[in-house]
Order: structure tokens, then C-alpha cells, then sequence
């Protein structure tokens, strides 16, 4: 079942407080709110499967899921997020996503997110985070010239 993001929807709390996104400028929390869609799933649902092809990132907004890849799982809950590495590393998925709580997911399309991603600091620090996590150098993830405009910004070589 899928739904648009209201000033209703997904409880009371606002998208950046659900993705953990709170020094984001209002005007983006705004256009995020827009842009979002409600996705509900249930436990044992495959969200993502393995080797299919990158197209969207999930917030989650309530329950749990469990990511598989490489012989590992490990399990994400609210405020968490999945689905960026593969939209960022440009390759297949190497994961498998399965709900194991009711869940309510906040899915943001790839062109949007990179969009947001090249606007909010507090974004790149969450995938920053994420990457780092999964034991991926955020390197990998953001393009050469970013990085340097990111160390300009920053005020370092």
C-alpha cells in the first residue's frame, strides 16, 4: 500500500525528524515532505532483493528491518535509513531487505535524493555515517569533486 506524505501522515513527526535530519533548512524539510511516498510493509516482506537495480532510498519512519549482504545481517529501525550505497556506488544492490516489524518506510526516488544529498550537509554526514557503519570508505560514495568542494567548504586542503 502506498500513500503520499501529508502534514498527517506518518504520525505527528515531521520527515527530518524522522530520518534524523534536523539542521535541515525548513524550505527542504518542506520539499522533502512533498516528495515523499508512505510505503507501508509488513514482517517477512522483501523490500529489496538482491542484484535489482537502485532506484530509490528508504527512510524508516516506524518498525524494523533486516539487511543481508555479504553473509552478514544486521537489522536498521527508525530514523535509520537504506538503499543510498547502491544509488551512490552505481552498482546493483549486494543486499537483501526484509521488513521483520510492521514498518512504515519514507521512499525518496534517486534523482531527488541525490538532489537533497548535494544541499544538505546534514544528509552527507548521515551517509557518511551509514557508509562507515557497513565498513565502506565514504570515498567511494561521493565523487572526487565534491569531496574537494566539501574540504573548501570546511576550510581544509
Amino acid at each position: 500500500m502506498r500513500e503520499r506524505l501529508n502534514d498527517t501522515g506518518c504520525g505527528a513527526s515531521p520527515p527530518a525528524r524522522v530520518i534524523r535530519l534536523k539542521r535541515l533548512h525548513h524550505s527542504h524539510r518542506d520539499r522533502l515532505a512533498r516528495v515523499l511516498t508512505t510505503r507501508h510493509a509488513n514482517p517477512g516482506e522483501i523490500l529489496l532483493r538482491k542484484d535489482s537495480a537502485a532506484k530509490s532510498v528508504y527512510f524508516i519512519a516506524s518498525g524494523a528491518v533486516e539487511v543481508e549482504t555479504a553473509g552478514q545481517t544486521w537489522r536498521l529501525g527508525r530514523g535509520e535509513m537504506f538503499g543510498q550505497m547502491a544509488i551512490l556506488m552505481k552498482k546493483a544492490r549486494r543486499t537483501e531487505v526484509r521488513a521483520i516489524a510492521p514498518s512504515t518506510l519514507l521512499e525518496l526516488g534517486e534523482v531527488r535524493f541525490r538532489r537533497l544529498l548535494k544541499r544538505s550537509k546534514a544528509l552527507q554526514d548521515a551517509v557518511r555515517a551509514s557508509a562507515e557503519k557497513r565498513g565502506i570508505a565514504p570515498g567511494e560514495l561521493f565523487p572526487p569533486e565534491e569531496a574537494s568542494r566539501r574540504r573548501r567548504d570546511r576550510g581544509t586542503p
